[in-house]
């Protein structure tokens, strides 16, 4: 065996190593918080859109065509000491599309 035959070996080891490292690697787990958290008023929700945006922080948006709140997006984020959301931003945004 010459040299550069031990050194590809060693190498190709080391990568096996590497993928049986990264194979083993547990599955991330996703934080949900408990579903008896109070949720602050939305606009009849049975045609609402929730949106996750990040860890503690979602997104519900009014998708009824016939609403006049058509197109408002509250943003909401989870505090896990009191078990509440709270609103952080309210935005509304009007659809204007012409189709030809």
């Amino acid at each position: 065996m010459s040299v550069s035959e031990k050194i590809t070996g060693v190498l190709l080891l080391g990568i096996l190593a590497c993928l049986f490292v990264i194979a083993q690697k547990p599955a991330p787990s996703f934080y949900s918080p408990p579903a008896s958290i109070p949720f602050p008023e939305v606009p009849d929700s049975s045609n609402a859109s929730v949106v996750s945006l990040d860890k503690n922080k979602i997104a519900v948006v009014d998708t009824r065509n016939d609403s006049p709140t058509f197109g408002k997006i509250l943003v909401l984020t989870f505090d896990p000491t009191t078990n509440k959301f709270t609103q952080v931003a309210d935005h509304t945004f009007s659809f204007d599309i012409v189709y030809r």
